[in-house]
């Protein structure tokens, strides 16, 4: 009875089986022969490795093969199916036991310094974060990397063993090319942070930082810069010539022409900023005779001069028609015409040595002595002048207007006239 009820109860499952949805169970082992049961129930032989068709569920599967231990599992079959790995192994035979897991290896800390700001920690080539920086790593072998603005990069291989670690960096600036000159002025002098460092042009490899350039000639307006050297860096400046306050007029001649190196430049004043240099300036202003100067302009210079007024250059003379031909000259002491000097309102030293002429020549009250017979010469501011002769008893007297630009010859007429 037992018998046809378990015979009914495989019936069961079978059609239960058969009418669900099939995948399949495929066993991969490492014997050939190995029967395959499934809740049981032979399925087939492995050679090596067997495939069966199921419905999705969870069996129990068994492995079994004469002389060698069972193989024993439960197993649950997806709707996608499943791979099974299945080792038997020889009656008798003891599994090795499985390698121990090692326990985790210590960590050490790792402390990277740097006197710099904004200093990059990497670490086997990962940006582990700025310095300071500690970290914890297991032993081996690290490269450390910094890399900070305006710096050399700094790389060091160092080993962790059994304890902390900590590594300095060092700071090496980065250098940049760098070259200045004055383009204009080809011995100009260059002033690299206050010290001289070339006279014409200057080039060097410097470390990047601040600096402070001066380009400077004579002459010439300095040129000067501060910059941040953070990368190659030119510097050709163009000098721009220095210009000093001048000034020139006359004091006495608030009309007087100004030239300058030839040419009229103002009338009356001339103020200009000019550069260094040599200028000839010329003062002119009617009535009074040039002022002329050559100088070397190296600073400012005011130049405000007095003219010197212009004089009249005359001759006085006597025709010979007005003289007595035997008139001569006579030889008198000077208290013979003590009078007469005093008559003029005047002192005199008449006589004294001196030839006396027939004719005595007063010009604006000034006695004039004659450089030869009856002839005297003189110069005078330009205007109105009195002259005046007298001889024995006759006195003559007339004003005269004389101006510029002549040498004048004045004579006795019946009164007195000038040509």
């Amino acid at each position: 009875m037992k018998r046809i009820l378990a015979l009914i109860a495989a019936l069961f499952v079978a059609l239960s089986i058969g009418a669900q949805t099939r995948t399949t169970l495929t066993i991969i082992c490492n014997q050939v022969g190995a029967q395959v049961f499934i809740n049981g129930r032979l399925y087939g032989t492995t050679t090596p490795n067997a495939t069966i068709p199921l419905a999705p569920n969870t069996y129990q599967l068994a492995v079994v093969k004469t002389g060698f231990q069972s193989y024993n599992t439960t197993v649950t079959v997806p709707p996608s199916g499943l791979v099974l790995n299945v080792a038997i192994y020889p009656a008798g035979y003891i599994a090795p036991a499985p390698a121990p897991v090692p326990a985790p290896a210590s960590k050490y800390p790792l402390t990277v310094t740097s006197p710099a700001p904004n200093t990059r920690v990497y670490i086997n080539g990962a940006l582990e974060g700025n310095a300071p920086l500690t970290i914890q790593l297991i032993p081996g072998t690290y490269n450390i990397t910094t890399r900070t603005p305006n710096m050399m990069e700094w790389n060091q291989q160092v080993q962790i063993i059994n304890g902390p670690v900590t590594v300095n960096p060092g700071s090496q600036p980065l250098s940049f090319n760098f070259q200045a000159s004055a383009n204009n002025i080809p011995g100009a002098v260059i002033i690299l942070n206050g010290n001289q460092v070339g006279t014409g042009s200057y080039s060097a490899a410097l470390p990047g930082g601040t600096y402070n350039i001066v380009i400077r000639a004579p002459g010439y307006n300095d040129y000067s810069e501060t910059f941040n050297l953070n990368g190659p860096k030119s510097i050709m400046a163009n000098l721009q010539a220095q210009a000093f306050p001048f000034q020139a007029s006359a004091n006495n001649a608030p009309g007087a022409a100004i030239f300058l190196n030839g040419n009229q430049v103002a009338t009356g004043s001339y103020n200009a900023a000019l550069p260094p240099g040599t200028y000839t300036v010329l003062i002119r202003a009617a009535g009074f005779n040039d002022y002329t100067e050559t100088f070397n302009l190296t600073g400012p210079r005011n130049m405000s001069v007095s003219l010197q007024q212009a004089l009249v250059s005359f001759t006085f003379s006597i025709p010979n028609n007005f003289l007595n031909p035997d008139a001569a000259y006579m030889m008198q002491q000077g208290r013979q015409n003590e009078g007469r000097g005093n008559s003029e309102g005047k002192g005199n030293d008449f006589g004294q040595g001196r030839p006396v002429p027939t004719f005595e020549l007063y010009v604006d009250g000034n006695l004039l002595y004659p450089v030869g017979n009856n002839v005297w010469t003189g110069a005078v501011t330009p205007g109105n002048h009195v002259f005046k002769i007298i001889s024995g008893g006759l006195r003559v007297e007339s004003s005269v207007n004389l101006q510029p630009g002549r040498n004048w010859v004045v004579q006795p007429s019946l009164g007195i006239s000038a040509q």
